[in-house]
């Protein structure tokens, strides 16, 4: 699971990382943007990946169907007669939100799976009376009287 997540990490550290470059070498604007695609690309496969490891995971199955309705939607608006400026806000929040949606997903994985390094108990706590220092201790003695 360690790796998965490390390579969804990296699949979203690159763009981020080419589009502050970008900011000084404008070049680099273009390679961040080819670079949404791979991310793309190692997030479905990721998202599968975790499809047959794990089955029954609804929020994964979510994920997928989501992915799937995306590229439907994506080749009825594209083969239409509807202008796509009217949709690109769609084609540019949907894969950001579905890349969060698969983060969140392979971070609650982790957590559930990282070892525990102490097992939590309910403390039991006692009251204990400390009293003045500059009380004399009291003598017990009186059940050898």
């Amino acid at each position: 699971m360690k790796l998965i997540f490390r390579l969804n990490i990296l699949a979203i550290g690159l763009p981020i990382l080419l589009g502050l470059v970008g900011t000084i070498f404008n070049i680099f604007l273009f390679y961040a943007l080819l670079s949404t695609m791979l991310t793309g690309l190692i997030q479905v496969v990721l998202g599968i990946y975790l499809l047959f490891i794990q089955p029954k995971d609804k929020h994964v199955k979510i994920y997928l169907a989501s992915v799937i309705v995306f590229f439907l939607f994506w080749i009825v608006v594209g083969n239409s007669h509807l202008d796509m400026g009217n949709f690109i806000l769609a084609f540019v929040a949907i894969p950001a939100l579905l890349a969060i949606y698969l983060t969140i997903i392979i971070s609650k994985k982790m957590d559930l799976r990282a070892p525990q390094s102490k097992v939590e108990q309910p403390h039991s706590t006692k009251h204990i009376e400390i009293g003045d220092k500059n009380q004399e201790p009291q003598n017990n003695s009186s059940k050898y009287k």
